[in-house]
């Protein structure tokens, strides 16, 4: 170890061997250092992908994985209209959707909705739910209107790690009516 400490300390010509020890000391207490750091990281620049690295990602890890389209199941969506104003769609909690992961889609499932019988505007961009029920209130945003027909899709994105893969998965479409009454006409009295 000191040969190791004379030799760098005689490269590093503003490195102290003690400046070295209190480096290495930091290191252990913080615990044994990463495969990533001992081989001097993965590419991405910066001296690896680790939190310390000034270019760090931490979802460097997304750039070996491939995109892939499950064929579409039915879900098992109920919609209900009962309750005035709204719209509530559920279904089972399906077998490979997975909690929140901040490196992609993955964690929510995704609601598209369709007008069948021209809906006020047919370019919203979607709606976002983490469990597996979505409430709607009729009129509050540019989906769903009272009194009107429309289809919705379900999806969600998939993170399997063995085959390395994103994988997106789809409900069958669901049509139904809305109600007619809401809140937002003053008709739920």
């Amino acid at each position: 170890m000191a040969v190791l400490l004379s030799a760098l300390a005689c490269e590093e010509p503003n490195i102290t061997p003690k400046d070295l020890l209190e480096e290495r000391r930091n290191t252990i207490l913080k615990g044994n250092p990463s495969a990533e750091e001992r081989r001097g990281g993965n590419g991405n620049g910066g001296g690896g992908n680790n939190p310390n690295s000034p270019n760090y990602n931490p979802c460097a890890w997304t750039q070996g994985y491939t995109n892939e389209t499950a064929p579409a199941e039915t879900w098992g969506i109920t919609v209900d209209t009962t309750t005035c104003g709204y719209v509530i769609l559920r279904w089972p909690p399906q077998p490979k959707f997975s909690p929140v992961d901040s490196c992609t889609a993955a964690g929510a499932y995704y609601v598209a909705t369709a007008p069948i019988d021209g809906g006020y505007n047919t370019s919203c961009a979607g709606n976002l739910t983490y469990s597996n029920a979505y409430y709607y209130l009729l009129g509050s945003g540019c989906s769903m209107w009272p009194g009107k027909e429309y289809r919705i899709l379900l999806s969600y994105l998939e993170r399997d790690t063995l085959e390395k893969k994103l994988r997106w998965h789809y409900s069958e479409p669901v049509q139904f009516k809305t109600g007619t009454r809401s809140i937002f006409l003053g008709t739920c009295q």
